[in-house]
């Protein structure tokens, strides 16, 4: 017997006019949403075996599903939203109760999104392009509004597109795979405070540290440099800092 013959087809459907791109289970695996090269989303009941809804507004292809979970202000229960990507440049974020788009990202930061990841320790997203940039971009809750706001750009050693990315918690590291066949592990520090504000304490030095060289008359005079922790401190517990300090490069190889 094949492995085909031990599957049994449990569902099909066909409400996309072109290959699907890609899939996102929802809600404890009841649902599935889709995205497909003809720009739609459908969403599906597992359970009733049917489509629901489609969701309509990006204009190239879907790229990739994901979902975000966070607590609403107003409605006092976890939400959750659907995000997608798409060759048009954006990220779009679904409430799937309204069956509407409830917020864009800025097409001025990305051109093609091939890929993106979630990182949700740090309610962070990383999306991948047609360059070696990575976008870091951070989710906010304002009111009752979820924002998406740009925050820093991350280099990868390939210089070709990403073509898949994913955040794998265990090890607390960023995966990367870019279409040159490089694989890229990227460090993340979800948790320590201790490592964050030492690197945040090295990159404020060199900046003062350039600051003074710049003003001051004598080329060769060494200015003394002191810096303020317990504001670094209040920046590191209120978010004002540079988030790519979460990240350093673990290893990259070929795998092609």
């Amino acid at each position: 017997m094949t492995v085909d013959e031990d599957l049994e087809k449990v569902h099909q459907f066909s409400f996309h006019r072109s290959p699907v791109t890609a899939i996102e289970f929802l809600n404890d695996n009841s649902q599935i949403a889709s995205g497909s090269a003809d720009t739609y989303i459908v969403v599906y009941d597992l359970i009733g075996d049917t489509a629901q809804f489609k969701l309509l507004g990006h204009n190239e292809q879907i790229t990739k599903l994901a979902s975000f979970a966070y607590e609403h202000a107003t409605r006092g229960s976890q939400q959750t939203l659907l995000i997608s990507s798409s060759k048009d440049g954006l990220l779009k974020f679904w409430d799937l109760e309204q069956q509407a788009c409830v917020l864009n990202s800025s097409d001025q930061y990305l051109s093609k999104v091939e890929t993106f990841a979630m990182i949700p320790e740090l309610n962070l997203l990383v999306a991948g392009s047609s360059d070696n940039a990575l976008k870091i971009f951070k989710l906010e809750q304002v009111g009752t509004a979820v924002q998406c706001n740009f925050k820093a750009t991350l280099k990868k050693d390939s210089g070709a597109r990403a073509i898949d990315m994913f955040f794998e918690k265990s090890l607390k590291q960023l995966i990367v795979l870019s279409a040159d066949n490089k694989l890229e592990a990227i460090k993340v520090n979800v948790d320590n405070k201790e490592s964050l504000m030492k690197k945040l304490l090295r990159q404020e030095k060199r900046k003062t540290l350039k600051r003074k060289r710049d003003e001051a008359e004598d080329d060769d005079a060494v200015p003394e440099v002191n810096i303020d922790k317990v504001e670094l401190k209040k920046a590191l517990d209120s978010g004002a800092y540079d988030i790519s300090l979460h990240f350093s490069k673990k290893l990259a190889f070929d795998i092609g």
